[in-house]
């Protein structure tokens, strides 16, 4: 698992993130693999910050900056069999490695496979990529629905927060999901959830901290904002 950061500021991500002429037009993989965190976080980012755009609009431009003149000559049959088959016969990388390492869009490292007749069961990639350390799933030990399980049974799945029992997320207290301790965990609604990542911004620039307060029937969140 890689090492949590703090939200980068909102103007230099607009930079990075937003299409030209706004900003640089960079992929959510790209920006993740400066920042050394992972492409779901970055999409969160822009998301809580509130600088998405049209996924189709950015697919196009993304066609478009990978033009036929400097596309790079296809690799091998030999060259893709043994970066893209599993372990022993390959290294296993998913496309999204795949391109990476071209330095391509998916959809043309899946072209390359199709055209060199390069497949495997995808139920076979899927238990290979869920099974140990390092895989999506696999959190400091714990797979992720092994935790889920764990906080259910230890605490009522309703919102901390407002109390309601529906669209409930699992909550890291301290957001490093590498924590999955369960005095680190609480459940949260998706509408508290971003609320509390907006206050987490805050605090982590120094604008403002926040405190909650709970009472017998009520909780009482409370905002000071550092004025500059």
């Amino acid at each position: 698992m890689v090492k949590k950061l703090p939200m980068p500021d909102r103007e230099w991500l607009e930079d990075q993130y937003l299409l030209p002429p706004d900003g640089n037009g960079r992929t959510c993989r790209d920006i993740a693999k400066e920042l050394g965190v992972s492409k779901d976080t970055i999409q969160r980012w822009v998301h809580v910050i509130g600088i998405a755009q049209d996924a189709r609009i950015r697919q196009k431009f993304g066609c478009m900056k990978e033009s036929p003149m400097l596309a790079i000559n296809p690799p091998s049959d030999n060259d893709l069999e043994k970066l893209y088959y599993l372990p022993p016969d390959g290294d296993g990388l998913s496309l999204d490695q795949l391109a990476d390492h071209y330095g391509v869009s998916r959809p043309t490292v899946q072209r390359w496979l199709d055209e060199h007749g390069i497949h495997q069961p995808f139920s076979d990639r899927h238990s290979q990529r869920m099974a140990g350390e390092g895989n999506p799933a696999y959190t400091n030990g714990n797979t992720q629905r092994y935790v889920k399980r764990q906080l259910e049974a230890a605490q009522e799945k309703v919102c901390d927060w407002c109390g309601t029992d529906e669209k409930i997320e699992i909550h890291h207290i301290n957001h490093d999901r590498e924590n999955n301790d369960l005095d680190n965990l609480t459940w949260l609604c998706t509408h508290c959830n971003k609320l509390e990542a907006h206050l987490w911004h805050l605090v982590q620039k120094q604008r403002a901290t926040y405190e909650v307060i709970r009472g017998k029937n009520k909780i009482q969140l409370t905002i000071t904002f550092a004025r500059r």
